[in-house]
Parts: structure tokens; sequence; C-alpha cells
């Protein structure tokens, strides 16, 4: 019984032919020649780019990828599973997770911050408790001649001394 197959796909007839020469057969599948020189040549002297910008997404990393035309395309097995998407997809997925990307401590910093309206509410009430003098005291220790002029980044701080008096 004699099978056969038309086969279509250069590479696939150049692993095929491979993998019969490396077990000592002859070769089972035949291409026209100019195809399979052309996919041979292209894979020892360059390798395979991208003929325009591309975008992919892999899902178990959960990362996006994108490729400008002219990239190399990677050869790797995790490329291999990488599903192409649009640049649409692309953008809403780097924007999604830049913004879960913000670290905990920025979040936390943002909220931390209190606003000069705060912190001039809190000193007015440690005043009329009748410490003038210790908060006199506390703004010339941060450098500061008035509550208004004490630096985002130290206001919490001023305030937690300020809870201590």
């Amino acid at each position: 019984m004699k099978i056969e197959v038309n086969v279509q796909a250069p590479e696939l007839v150049i692993a095929i032919n491979n993998l019969a020469n490396a077990m000592g057969s002859a070769p089972a599948v035949e291409a026209p020649k100019s195809k399979v020189e052309k996919v041979e040549k292209k894979e020892a002297n360059e390798p395979e780019t991208f003929k325009k910008a591309s975008y992919f997404y892999h899902e178990a990393s959960d990362a996006y990828l994108a490729f400008k035309k002219g990239d190399e395309v990677p050869t790797d097995a995790d490329f291999q599973m990488c599903d192409p998407i649009s640049k649409k997809e692309y953008d809403k997925g780097i924007a999604e997770q830049k913004k879960a990307e913000k670290p905990e401590e920025d979040k936390e910093d943002e909220q931390e911050v209190p606003s000069v309206e705060e912190v001039r509410a809190k000193t007015a009430e440690a005043a009329k408790a009748g410490k003038k003098e210790e908060i006199k005291d506390l703004l010339a220790e941060l450098g500061v001649s008035a509550v208004s002029k004490i630096p985002e980044n130290q206001r919490a701080e001023y305030l937690e001394k300020l809870d201590e008096l």
C-alpha cells in the first residue's frame, strides 16, 4: 500500500526529512526544491522576523508582548504558548497591569499624606489645649516656621509627634 501526502509547509518537510535521516531512512516527504532551499537558507543565515507590528499574550505568566516590524520572532517554547492579540487588547492589558503594579507602599503613602488643612486643624486643637510652646519647638525641630511650610513627606511625622505632646 502506498500513501501520498502533499505537505504545503516547507518547515514541516524539513523537520520530517531530518527525522527520517536521523533514523536512517530515506526521506519520506518531498517538496519543491525551491521552497525547501529558501527555508533552509533562512534558517541557516537569518532568523525569522515579524512582517508587521505584532502583539501577544502569555496566559501562564500574565505577560503581554509587543514586537515591531523586523523584530526577530522568538523561538522559545514559552512564546509558542502565546496567543496573538490586537493592539487594543495589548494596550488595555498593559494599562491594567500598570494599575495593579502600583506597590502597596505607594498606595499607603498616598493615603497617609495629610493635607495642610488637616495639619492646621490638629495643630489648632493642640494649641487650644495649651501646647503652643511645644508646637513651636516641634516646628523648629522640623526646620519650618509655620504649619503650612511643613513638607508633604514630614506631615505624618509631625502629626505623630503632635499626638505625643
